[in-house]
C-alpha cells in the first residue's frame, strides 16, 4: 500500500466509491473556495460567513439505516444536498431506484429549507445527456434540483487550487481511482504477482475459453500469468493445473452481469446468491496454452479456495500441487 498520499491510506475498509465521497467531503470542508465553487455549480450562493456554517457529513443514515447518503451538505433551514457517488457504469433502472429513495427523503424535508434541496449524481464515467434527462423526468424533479457531474468535472472545478498540498494529493488520488484498467506490461515487477493459480470449475473454464477472461474479487492482485487449476472435471479426472495464459491487462469495478453476459447458468447463480449487481475484477488474457504435463492435486495441504500466488519456476519444478511453494516459503 502506498504511503505517500494520505487519501490512499484512509478508510481502506470502505467501498472505494464511499471512500472517494468521504475524501471529497474533506476537501470541501477544508477549502472554502472550492466549497463555494461547487455550491455555485448547483445553484446555491452563500456569503463568506455562511460558508463557515456548512455542515458536511458522510454515510448519513435515513429510514432506519435503509438509506445511506454518500455525502450530505447542509445549512440548517437554508439548503440540503445529497451526493450519490458511483465509480462504474450503472444499470439505469438500478440507479433510478437508488436516487428515487434519496429524492423522496429530500422532498419530505423540502419545506424546511428556504434555498431548497439538491440531488447530485456523480460518476467516474460520463453519462449521455439523454439518459440524465430521462432520469430527471422519471424522478420528477426540476432542473434546479437534480445535477450530474463526472469526477473529472469536479477535478477541473478546483484545478486552480491544485497547488495547495491537500488538493494536489486529492487530485493524484482521484485520478488513480478513475482508471480501473491496468496494462500489465506497464506495471513495475514489484507491484504484480508473477503467477496466480486460479481454481476453475467447468463453467468458469468455458467463460475463460470463450471470452479470454478470468474473474476474481476487486482486491485480487494483478499478475503477469494466470494458471488454471481445473476442478470437477469430466470422467472423474483428478483436479489439476492444465493450462496457463499471459495477462494482457486487468480491469476493476466491472459489473458481474457484464462479465457473465451470454452465460445463463452464471447469471442465474449470481442472481440467486444476490451478487449479480456487484463489481469484480477481470483478467484479460492472451492465448490460453496447454501445459505439456498436467500438475495434479493429490493429498496434501490445501492451497486456497479461490487462488494462490507462486512463481513460474514452480510449475516446472513440481510433480503435484502440494509441492508448489507459495511466497512465504519461496523466500526461504
Amino acid at each position: 500500500m502506498r504511503v505517500d498520499n494520505i487519501f490512499e491510506l484512509t478508510n481502506k475498509s470502505r467501498k472505494e466509491e464511499d471512500q472517494l465521497s468521504a475524501n471529497f467531503g474533506f476537501i470541501l470542508k477544508n477549502n472554502k473556495e472550492i466549497l463555494n465553487l461547487f455550491l455555485k455549480e448547483i445553484g446555491i450562493k452563500l456569503l463568506p460567513k455562511e460558508l463557515k456554517q456548512v455542515d458536511i457529513e458522510t454515510q448519513i443514515s435515513y429510514n432506519s439505516n435503509e438509506s445511506k447518503i454518500d455525502l450530505q451538505l447542509t445549512v440548517y433551514s437554508k439548503f440540503l444536498v445529497f451526493i450519490e457517488s458511483k465509480l462504474y457504469k450503472n444499470d439505469e433502472d438500478k440507479i433510478f431506484e437508488q436516487l428515487n429513495k434519496y429524492k423522496n427523503i429530500l422532498y419530505e424535508k423540502k419545506a424546511e429549507y428556504t434555498a431548497g434541496i439538491r440531488l447530485v449524481y456523480v460518476n467516474k464515467f460520463d453519462v449521455d445527456k439523454k439518459i440524465i434527462e430521462k432520469l430527471r423526468t422519471r424522478l420528477n424533479v426540476s432542473k434546479k434540483e437534480f445535477f450530474f457531474f463526472t469526477w473529472e468535472d469536479l477535478i477541473k472545478l478546483d484545478e486552480k487550487y491544485s497547488k495547495k498540498e491537500t488538493v494536489r494529493l486529492f487530485h493524484n488520488y482521484i485520478q488513480d481511482a478513475m482508471y480501473n484498467k491496468k496494462e500489465i506490461k506497464e506495471q513495475k515487477i514489484k507491484d504484480i504477482v508473477e503467477l496466480l493459480v486460479v481454481y476453475t470449475n467447468p463453467i468458469f473454464w468455458e467463460l475463460a475459453n470463450k471470452k479470454n477472461i478470468v474473474v476474481q474479487n476487486n482486491m485480487a492482485p494483478d499478475a503477469k500469468y494466470i494458471a488454471f487449476l481445473r476442478t470437477h472435471r469430466d470422467n472423474k479426472k483428478r483436479s489439476a493445473i492444465t493450462h496457463i495464459a499471459e495477462v494482457k491487462y486487468t480491469e476493476k469495478n466491472v459489473p458481474v452481469k457484464n462479465s457473465f453476459k451470454g452465460f445463463p447458468e452464471l447469471i442465474k447463480d449470481a442472481t440467486k446468491k444476490k451478487y449479480i449487481y456487484e463489481l469484480h475484477k477481470e483478467y484479460h488474457l492472451d492465448n490460453i496454452i496447454e501445459l505439456a504435463k498436467e500438475i495434479p492435486s493429490i493429498k496434501g495441504p490445501a492451497r486456497g479456495q479461490v487462488y494462490f500466488q507462486t512463481k513460474m519456476s514452480e510449475l516446472i519444478r513440481v510433480n503435484n500441487i502440494s509441492e508448489i511453494k507459495i511466497p512465504s516459503k519461496l523466500r526461504n
